[in-house]
């Protein structure tokens, strides 16, 4: 259904081309596009699946398009890459009808042309936008601080390319186009003339910013990219036979067929059949090759014009000191609304919710239980067509369990199974084995769960994978190492899943380790960042029975008292120094701040549910995988009154808050609840 949309998209572009909205020639986009002195003419490309979501071209931007629409940016003159972005919804939807099909807020795209997604991503001319100023994460490159897509800039002739992740830890390759040893994106080339390419790639959702791009350790050479046509509507046409080989070296060859003078669009893309058998996704890029009469094969970077960084960044000041009580009530309002309607992929909002035994309405896990059967049932026995991970059924694995599901009979389906199986054709990361360990143990209390012999062979795997300075890599595996050092993240979660297992020496050793190097990892207000690293260490410390809100002998404050920095006093995060809610900060920052409530009230730490009591369906004749058999004590789960965070050890926790918040959140919203997707 997805794929039939975008073509439909494609062809409804196609009308507006015709009727001369557009305002280009050829395949590509033309100089011929005149820009007025309050906008520019920029290349627009968005991409998303794999496939390209309207044609390639150049196309007129103003200045201030995106406030017209509502949205703010924080560019104070010119074009901001979300006035580019409100353009490119344009181009498919017309103009005056874009708000319900793009969600853009502070800087965080959670709607993207009609799809709701938290992997956004975009590049202009080839690189992330960013400041001069940098900072330091614990096992990162040195890195610049970023700027968001409604804090950059966008010059004139500027390429600009939008796209949403496909691998779930945003580990897509953007692809670096060589031609001769220089990057290119534009190719000049006779008919039937040999174009010989090298791709390669590097995870620009994690490195993109590095200051230093020459490090070999952040590039691979792209394999097993198909190349292909892009004609006027951008659609595809492999390349037959043009792959690239194990170097990324690939030789493309121009059509007898081209005249003198035309445009032709190449691009490369990770097909189906790799992408099931774990390729990592490419972000799909398009080199323009110009057809000439002549026998050289010649190519260019083309850049737009640069743009001055006093107009761009932009920014408000940070809350300070919020209370931590009152935020944990205000996420998990959060959480609710962003999750309305419980379904695969609002893991960490489901989760959280039950963890804390907050007021949910009537049958609210029910409904995320039989999302979670029916997505299986219709990828049988699956919970994506392609590139499913561990981590995706650790995660389900993880609320079910907190919900007080049996996860060896979803729909008929055993996860634990599912889990062992992906993982043993994938391999694992080390944030992969963490998170499988971690979903293995929280359901032991589960009398149909038997993967003992599975849960040793992580601890030892997770064990080998462990850094001599304590800590552990960021995608670090002892197959394909990807990381620059030690993380604090990636660490963290190692932590989380070797605590239950501690009564074995060699465990005990490498959590205290690892500990260590979380501590030497604290920045000199006593924490880090990021919200993910300070949500993570927050979880595994109070795993231990340690307090995040006591700050050590050498350092001004706590890792709690960082992370709130962050809070900014509406129920969300902000990602580091970039300004506006962040919804994977939000729903780590939600966690941590769940996980220290049950700290502080003596309850079992977030990610051990041996308080769960789990619910077994009846598996007589015509009742397995049946969702709607339940007792007393699920329905109780349901509604939020069992399990709950201050209602087994007295009231510490606000629950009746809550739920006023929640009553008062939906009277001035006029509706109980509103709408979100997950990480």
């Amino acid at each position: 259904m997805k794929k039939l949309w975008k073509r439909c998209a494609a062809v409804v572009t196609a009308l507006v081309m015709t009727a001369g909205a557009m305002g280009f020639s050829g395949l590509a986009g033309a100089e011929q596009v005149s820009a007025a002195e309050d906008s520019v003419t920029v290349y627009i490309s968005s991409q998303e699946d794999g496939a390209f979501l309207h044609p390639y071209g150049a196309y007129e931007v103003k200045a201030d398009l995106a406030e017209s629409y509502g949205y703010e940016d924080d560019v104070t003159d010119g074009v901001s890459a979300l006035d580019v972005l409100v353009r490119a919804h344009e181009l498919i939807f017309g103009e005056g009808n874009v708000t319900d099909y793009l969600t853009a807020e502070d800087g965080s795209v959670s709607k993207f042309f009609t799809e709701g997604t938290y992997d956004f991503g975009f590049m202009v001319d080839g690189e992330q936008p960013h400041s001069e100023e940098t900072v330091e994460y614990t096992g990162m490159p040195l890195s610049y601080e970023g700027y968001s897509v409604n804090q950059a800039k966008v010059g004139d002739g500027a390429r600009v390319e939008f796209f949403s992740y496909m691998d779930s830890m945003a580990l897509d390759y953007y692809p670096y186009i060589y031609l001769g040893g220089e990057r290119v994106n534009n190719v000049e080339a006779a008919a039937n003339s040999e174009i010989p390419l090298n791709i390669q790639g590097i995870c620009i959702g994690w490195y993109g910013l590095a200051v230093d791009l020459s490090d070999e350790r952040l590039w691979e050479s792209v394999e097993s990219a198909q190349m292909a046509w892009v004609d006027a509507y951008g659609n595809k046409t492999d390349i037959d036979g043009v792959v690239t080989d194990e170097d990324g070296n690939v030789t493309v060859t121009v059509p007898d067929s081209a005249s003198v003078g035309e445009q032709l669009l190449l691009t490369a893309y990770m097909t189906e059949e790799e992408l099931s058998s774990y390729a990592t996704p490419l972000i799909m890029p398009v080199i323009t090759i110009q057809v000439t009469d002549s026998g050289e094969v010649t190519g260019t970077f083309e850049r737009g014009e640069a743009v001055d960084d006093d107009s761009q960044g932009g920014g408000t000041e940070k809350p300070t000191d919020p209370q931590v009580e009152e935020a944990t009530v205000a996420v998990l309002d959060n959480a609710l609304k962003e999750a309305q309607e419980p379904a695969f992929e609002d893991e960490w909002q489901v989760l959280a919710l039950a963890r804390a035994g907050a007021e949910v309405p009537e049958g609210y896990y029910r409904q995320y239980y039989d999302d979670i059967a029916k997505t299986l049932e219709e990828y049988d026995g699956k919970l994506r067509e392609g590139g499913d991970l561990p981590t995706d059924y650790a995660k389900v694995i993880l609320a079910l369990t907190a919900t007080g599901r049996d996860v060896t009979d979803v729909g008929g389906y055993d996860l634990t199974e599912i889990m062992k199986e992906t993982y043993e054709k994938k391999g694992g990361t080390a944030n992969q084995v963490s998170f499988a360990l971690i979903a293995l143990n929280a359901a032991s209390g589960n009398k149909n769960v038997r993967m003992e012999a599975f849960e040793e062979t992580l601890i030892d795997k997770l064990l080998s994978m462990q850094n001599e300075d304590g800590g552990f890599s960021v995608a670090g595996s002892s197959e394909r190492d990807m990381s620059i050092g030690s993380d604090v993240d990636v660490t963290a979660m190692a932590v989380q899943a070797l605590t239950p297992y501690r009564e074995t020496e060699k465990v005990k050793t490498a959590v205290d380790n690892a500990v260590t190097f979380l501590t030497g990892a604290q920045k000199e207000n006593g924490g880090y960042p990021l919200v993910e690293s300070a949500a993570q260490s927050i979880i595994a410390l109070t795993a231990l029975d340690m307090d995040p809100a006591t700050a050590t002998e050498d350092k001004s404050d706590s890792i709690l008292d960082s992370m709130m920095t962050l809070y900014r006093g509406d129920g969300t995060f902000q990602y580091g120094s970039v300004e506006g809610a962040n919804d994977i900060s939000t729903e780590q920052g939600t966690c941590a701040l769940v996980a220290y409530q049950r700290y502080l009230d003596g309850d079992t730490a977030f990610y051990d549910m041996s308080d769960v009591e789990i619910q077994y369906v009846d598996t007589g004749a015509g009742s397995q995988g049946d969702s709607s058999v339940q007792n007393d004590k699920t329905e109780q789960q349901e509604n939020g009154t069992a399990n709950a965070v201050g209602t087994q050890t007295g009231d510490t926790f606000p629950v009746e808050l809550l739920a006023v918040v929640l009553v008062l959140a939906a009277l001035a919203a006029g509706t109980l609840i509103i709408v979100k997707k997950s990480l």
